[in-house]
This record gives structure tokens, sequence and C-alpha cells, in this order.
């Protein structure tokens, strides 16, 4: 399967942002229309703080997707949930990252209902990926 592939099935999923990157931040695929611009300073933060040693404290720090600050509200050995700070209340997101052996999923979904889409999807492609030793 493509990387673009992975995309349009997360989007699917319910996540309105979907993107596969290397631990370099190297775009690898991205939504058509991206609502997070992420650089690869952003994505390269994210793999810091989630992979041994976690060379970054990503709780203390929080993050940054695009141009929207993020708190991480869930830290695991190879996940990171991410809720925006400030903005307007209807345009919030939740975001994830899911760390896999050569890379970074990242899955963002609107605030509220759909908010678990992200993290749902992200976590399936990163475990799978992760399972198939990528």
């Amino acid at each position: 399967m493509s990387w673009d592939a992975y995309v349009g099935n997360m989007e699917g999923e319910g996540c309105m942002y979907a993107a596969f990157f290397d631990h370099e931040g190297n775009k690898w695929a991205e939504t058509k229309c991206p609502i997070l611009k992420i650089t690869p300073d952003q994505v390269q933060h994210l793999v810091k703080g989630i992979r041994p040693p976690n060379s970054v404290d990503l709780r203390a720090q929080g993050a940054k997707l695009g141009d929207r600050k993020f708190l991480v509200i869930v830290l695991t050995e190879n996940t990171a949930v991410l809720k925006q700070l400030g903005g307007d209340s209807n345009d919030k997101i939740m975001a994830c990252a899911g760390l896999f052996k050569s890379g970074i999923c990242i899955g963002a979904s609107p605030a509220g209902e759909r908010e678990k889409a992200a993290r749902i999807s992200v976590e399936k492609y990163a475990d799978y990926l992760r399972g198939m030793d990528y």
C-alpha cells in the first residue's frame, strides 16, 4: 500500500489531517489540503519526545504543529496525544502522533465527539507498521 493510500484511509476513518514522515521530518504523504503545515523541526521535536531516551520533555514543553500549540495529554511508549491550546473553540483539534521504526504517523480530528478518530487511526497504523518492522 502506498503512503497516500494510508492517508486516504485515515481520512475515511475521520481524520481531518493525516500525514507520514520519516524521523527527520521528511514528508512521505500528507492530506491534500492540510490544516496543519508541519515543519521538519516540529516532527523531530515529537520524535525526540516519544522515542527513548526522551531527550525532549513533551509533557513540560508541549508541541507545535504548524502554527497551533498543543498540550500533551497522553504520552506512551510510542504515542503522544495532543490537545490544542487557545484558538476558537469551534476550530480546535485533537492530534495524535504514533512512532514506528522508520517514521511517524500524525493525525488530527476536530475536538468534540469525533476527537478520538485521530488517536484510533494513528495507533492502528503505527501498530501495524511496527508489527511489519517498518
